[in-house]
């Protein structure tokens, strides 16, 4: 498969993380009353950059500051206790998300011995993602995921399952919740590996693999004509013309059907491959997929999306009655 992990992989890593390392700090905040005079606004900080004197946010002053540093630090601690075996001086973040302001930011670690097999040849590695912010988009938290070496197809576990969560207004909460968290990350890999092998033995129709993708992303593309109104302009603020939905779907499928056409090769007919395709839609630079409306509108939660179709999915299966078209039911019209 394309992308895989190798050290190009790292170094773009360490260097987009680099970029992320400025130093901040808590600040004054004044009010310009009337005239020209100021004041202090008491109980009130403001997260400033120090090199530019850019302003993420105001919080109030009994706010603990977390740097992106620091986070980075705790991330690497954490990735320690859940494997006391490995030199933490050999983690490295192998992928880096942030904005364009660099208010928050994603980091993803891991450790190239750190790994297990799901099945011959096919090796996965854990990896921990750091989430912090300076606008207080996000509190800091770790959460666990689990990333493919031969194609570096990344996922996250579970949304919201675990999280090894420091408050910014009570730092003394941190190593307690985190020795809490790293006992339940230790159960989902053996978890992960379960579900693996639960899903490749389900056969999947290949003219399913459209509309199961669509359902598993949850895009929904708008095929029937529409009038453009003013009424419609007024109340619907993410209204496309149909025929750019369509052509989106047309362009999805085009990339999904060459995506199956590799791992179905490689893995068979089966839903273990289609989370590959998924993952790889995710986490690969499928860049006008990324500019689909549903995309950009939602796109930090679609690394949650593949585990939790996957875990649903698995449990769905093992029912006797499991009918694909009535599980695809809407879905379906988004066949080939």
């Amino acid at each position: 498969m394309s992308n895989p992990i190798n050290e190009r992989t790292f170094e773009k890593a360490a260097a987009d993380l680099k970029k992320l390392l400025f130093s901040v700090k808590l600040g004054d905040v004044k009010v310009q009353l009337s005239g020209e005079s100021t004041i202090d606004a008491k109980h009130f900080k403001a997260v400033v950059r120090t090199d530019d004197h850019s302003v993420f946010s105001v919080v109030t002053d009994n706010y603990n500051l977390i740097t992106n540093q620091q986070a980075l630090e705790w991330g690497k601690e954490a990735f320690h206790k859940l494997f006391p075996q490995i030199d933490v001086k050999e983690i490295k973040p192998y992928r880096i998300h942030s904005p364009s302001t660099q208010s928050f930011c994603h980091i993803q670690l891991i450790h190239h011995k750190v790994n297990f097999q799901v099945f011959d040849q096919d090796l996965w590695l854990p990896f921990i993602q750091i989430s912090n912010s300076y606008n207080r988009t996000y509190a800091l938290s770790f959460e666990l995921g689990f990333v493919r070496k031969l194609c570096n197809n990344g996922v996250i576990f579970k949304k919201n399952t675990v999280e090894i969560r420091a408050v910014h207004t009570r730092t003394a909460d941190f190593e307690m919740k985190m020795n809490v968290g790293i006992e339940e990350l230790r159960k989902m890999q053996d978890e992960f590996v379960v579900s693996m092998k639960n899903l490749r033995r389900f056969y999947v129709d290949p003219r399913y693999i459209v509309p199961l993708v669509c359902k598993i992303l949850k895009f929904d593309f708008n095929l029937q004509n529409k009038d453009k109104t003013e009424q419609t302009l007024l109340y619907d603020a993410n209204y496309e013309e149909p025929n750019e939905d369509r052509r989106q779907l047309d362009e999805l499928e085009q990339v999904v059907k060459r995506l199956a056409a590799r791992y179905f090769s490689d893995m068979g007919h089966n839903a273990y491959a289609v989370f590959n395709i998924v993952t790889d839609l995710i986490s690969n630079e499928h860049e006008n997929i990324k500019k689909f409306r549903q995309f950009t509108l939602h796109s930090t939660t679609y690394y949650y999306k593949p585990m939790e179709w996957l875990m649903d999915f698995v449990d769905k299966i093992e029912k006797p009655d499991f009918d694909m078209e009535q599980y695809l039911k809407d879905y379906l019209k988004y066949a080939a």
